[in-house]
């Protein structure tokens, strides 16, 4: 155990383009879980985690919600990852999801990726967007429980506060970082090489599914 533990002190998950890490809200965490459960399937495993977010977060989140559509919009998300542990740790952890996942966010269900087709049901491999169901609050404690079935591998839980970047903003942070022109940037961004799922702009996606 105290191997996996210095491993999973290691984990650092992939960066992906259109969100930056403000702060980690729970810090990466081994997967262990318990078989006492009533609400689920036999055989599958729940582990639970308990946060009472900070008064900078709390209004950070508030401050820059609005309301649109019928729902609040979140510039700044408080979002789950899961990867897979691995050993010996990469230098980036790509998110993993366990099969039969279910996470709830103070006991309401956190709508998880599209599933990918196939025999297994697991949700497509990108952050977890949980913003609707937590309480925007520094004395409230929020509440998780994340249930999946065991399939011999190992899996680390994390929560980060991340901030949505458009397409304008992040081509500026990449052409400060680098040094390079406006249309070099742009062709990074759009090479193929790079995951389309995770590489897309969330506000594009969105428009797409709608």
């Amino acid at each position: 155990m105290n191997n996996n533990m210095d491993s999973v002190a290691q984990i650092k998950f992939k960066n992906i383009p259109f969100y930056e890490v403000i702060d980690e809200v729970i810090k990466p965490t081994l997967l262990t879980g318990t078989d006492r459960l009533q609400d689920v399937s036999r055989g599958m495993k729940e582990a639970t985690f308990k946060f009472i977010m900070s008064v900078e977060h709390a209004n950070l989140v508030a401050g820059n919600r609005y309301y649109s559509h019928g729902k609040y919009e979140y510039p700044y998300q408080f979002q789950i990852r899961i990867c897979q542990l691995i050993e010996p740790v990469p230098n980036e952890s790509p998110d993993d999801m366990p099969l039969s996942l279910l996470i709830r966010v103070n006991m309401q269900k956190c709508p998880l990726p599209p599933t990918q087709q196939g025999f297994e049901l697991r949700p497509t491999k990108t952050p977890i967007n949980c913003s609707e169901n937590v309480k925007i609050s520094p004395i409230v404690a929020n509440n998780i429980a994340i249930h999946w079935t065991p399939n011999g591998k190992k899996y680390v839980f994390a929560m980060f506060l991340v901030k949505i970047l458009t397409v304008d903003t992040l081509l500026k942070k990449l052409q400060d970082k680098d040094g390079i022109s406006s249309e070099d940037t742009k062709n990074d961004i759009g090479n193929p090489q790079l995951d389309s799922d995770d590489d897309e702009p969330p506000t594009k996606r969105n428009k797409q599914e709608n």
